[in-house]
């Protein structure tokens, strides 16, 4: 049944009870020349025939630039499946399952999701989900903290800038200080003059690959602080975990990731998924939902949420942390896609990329005024040193329909995924070359 939830009357009764006649009285303390008096010049409305017509003439506007752009999102391909799947109405529109008996699909779903993110990490225990990569970097320091009682984090310079940002956001106002350790002369965090003396360190946080594409050596780092209360946090793209030993097996206690890789668009940036998975110690100190998996009394299994004590809406300002809900639809994408794909579609996906890149790195390499900076140890992306300003090498190629991302005034970052080819990396070749 229709319903207007304000009619004339109804406007009267509510002015009379805050005391003014009318509404113009109610809003008299408005600066005039803040008001509008003219109409606001909108047309009538469009029937829906039309309206798709205008918005089809909008959408021809814009320039769909092949992309190579990487810096945390990617342009992966997402198989028709995984739409059709995930739009369906039970999943599209179901909230958190608080009430475990008539929400089993949702829950097992979400329980599905965590034991694949434990699978791909080769981590103990996963959540169902964070919000991004950004914030689940930033909570991943906070449960640091908040096990070791330490409040001093290291960074690597080669982290996501994003990532730094927000974890600088959170760690003002919690007393968390901050850190950067230097960087090497190969591209990977240095620690060769680093005092860890003092055991003093919360955390220390290494993305692999990190953000101009090398692989770092989280097992190194692991063993260099093995007898102290440090926890080292691992963070990386989910799907190179398919071709690189897993961060559960180099020591690492806290992994994050950003899950727009596992069958999400890019979409103006977000709606994403972070991820989270821990050392079995630390469960009870993971922020976010955990789904367990148990046997009701006649032997069925049956799903719910579990360790809830130590979420906000019981445990309040003790909470481990402030989320208090998770990206449950894109966990979902994100399930679908790695059953679809499975670990061996994974690493043909990573293997077929990272041919790709590095025959792009070294045509690249060829053209003078262009040097690619690492010509090894990466997967998909890598960085480019130019003699040219890297801005305008940009807006060149998006001319020519192709998306590329500088990232200093001679720097540009290249990322190639499987949806990429040799056509099309040929024709970006080229206009590298011809650029003057």
């Amino acid at each position: 049944m229709k319903y207007i939830p304000c009619t004339e009357q109804e406007e009267k009764d509510i002015l009379s009870f805050l005391g003014y006649n009318s509404f113009d009285e109610f809003i008299s303390f408005i600066p005039k020349n803040l008001l509008i008096n003219e109409p606001y010049g909108i047309s009538e409305g469009l029937s829906e025939l039309e309206l798709l017509a205008h918005m089809k003439n909008i959408s021809n506007k814009n320039n769909e630039g092949i992309s190579f752009i990487g810096a945390g999102a990617y342009d992966k391909y997402v198989p028709t499946i995984v739409d059709f799947l995930s739009s369906r109405s039970e999943f599209y529109t179901a909230y958190t399952p608080y009430q475990g008996e008539v929400s089993q699909g949702t829950l097992q779903y979400l329980y599905e999701y965590q034991s694949m993110i434990c699978s791909l990490s080769g981590m103990d225990a996963a959540n169902a989900s964070l919000y991004d990569g950004a914030s689940a970097v930033a909570e991943a320091a906070i449960l640091a903290s908040g096990h070791n009682k330490l409040n001093k984090i290291l960074i690597s310079p080669f982290l996501n800038k994003n990532y730094i940002s927000v974890l600088k956001t959170h760690a003002k106002n919690l007393n968390l200080e901050i850190s950067m350790l230097p960087e090497g002369n190969d591209g990977q965090t240095s620690f060769e003059d680093i005092d860890l003396s003092n055991n003093d360190i919360s955390s220390i946080i290494i993305q692999s690959p990190n953000f101009i594409g090398q692989i770092e050596d989280w097992s190194k780092i692991s063993n260099k602080i093995k007898d102290l209360s440090a926890l080292l946090i691992g963070v990386s793209d989910p799907t190179t975990l398919s071709i690189l030993n897993p961060p559960g097996h180099c020591g690492v206690d806290i992994y994050v990731g950003e899950g727009q890789t596992l069958g999400n668009y890019l979409s103006y940036g977000g709606p994403y998924l972070g991820l989270m998975s821990v050392k079995n110690s630390l469960i009870r100190k993971i922020p976010g939902r955990i789904v367990g998996k148990t046997e009701d009394i006649d032997g069925k299994t049956g799903y719910t949420l579990t360790l809830q004590t130590r979420e906000q809406h019981i445990r309040r300002e003790r909470a481990t942390s402030n989320i208090c809900t998770n990206q449950g639809l894109i966990a979902l994408r994100a399930t679908l896609y790695l059953s679809l794909m499975g670990s061996e579609g994974l690493k043909k996906i990573n293997q077929l990329s990272m041919s790709l890149a590095y025959y792009m790195a070294k045509e690249i390499d060829k053209i003078d005024g262009f040097t690619v900076v690492h010509k090894s140890n990466f997967i998909n992306e890598f960085l480019v040193k130019t003699s040219y300003d890297a801005e305008d090498v940009a807006n060149r190629c998006l001319k020519k329909g192709y998306d590329i991302l500088p990232i200093s005034k001679n720097e540009i970052l290249i990322a190639v995924t499987e949806k990429r080819n040799k056509q099309q990396i040929d024709k970006l070749v080229d206009i590298f070359r011809n650029h003057k």
